[in-house]
């Protein structure tokens, strides 16, 4: 896969993997959440990154870091025109609340 192509996927799932998380997510949460959903390791080093908070940095259209009111350094991702519903129906959920199947 070129480059190009592989980085456009990579936001894709980089968001999908930080939409549900309303209250962001800690760079080990966001590398074991994208290893859940995909199956893989994030591919830094083919993209030519040597760490998730530089990836963040290159990605201000699909993520941003920000402190939480705990001091925290989180992630947080940025919705598109595609996903900017999904990121209105998690904002309204009550925090903790989890689906019930």
């Amino acid at each position: 896969m070129k480059m190009e192509q592989r980085l456009k996927m990579l936001k894709i799932e980089l968001r999908a993997v930080l939409l549900p998380m309303k209250e962001g997510a800690s760079f080990r949460q966001i590398l074991t959440e994208y290893k859940a959903r995909m199956g893989n390791d994030i591919p830094l080093k083919e993209l030519g990154i040597r760490n998730i908070e530089e990836l963040i940095d290159k990605l201000p259209d699909v993520a941003y870091m920000d402190y939480d009111n705990k001091g925290e350094l989180r992630v947080y991702a940025v919705p598109d025109k595609n996903t900017a519903h999904i990121h209105r129906m998690v904002a309204k959920q009550k925090v903790g609340t989890r689906f019930r199947v």
